[in-house]
């Protein structure tokens, strides 16, 4: 039997670094949101094309999933826009007793 052991590679990156890529996650989740918003819009107005393809239940169920993905993206947005402003506080060399409450 073969043994395979698999590592996970993390690249240290500086202030800037993480600065970039805190500020590329949240274009990417931004344009999640913008694809999800296009997405509910077609389903509300083809919805009498979707439920004359598929049953109203299904319609519903795509709707409802369709939702609770916008819910999580919200939630990814607001932690990763937190994550940015917690880096800004960590590098900003600046001491500020209580700044950083976890």
């Amino acid at each position: 039997m073969k043994s395979t052991t698999h590592f996970k590679y993390l690249e240290f990156s500086d202030t800037k670094g993480l600065h970039e890529d805190t500020v590329q996650t949240l274009s990417d989740l931004k344009f999640l949101k913008d694809e999800l918003r296009f997405l509910k819009n077609l389903i509300a107005s083809h919805t009498l094309a979707l439920i004359n393809g598929k049953s109203p239940e299904e319609t519903k169920t795509l709707y409802t999933l369709l939702m609770k993905q916008s819910k999580r993206l919200e939630k990814l947005i607001q932690e990763v826009e937190a994550h940015g402003n917690n880096l800004h506080i960590l590098f900003d060399d600046i001491d500020v007793p209580g700044e950083l409450k976890l």
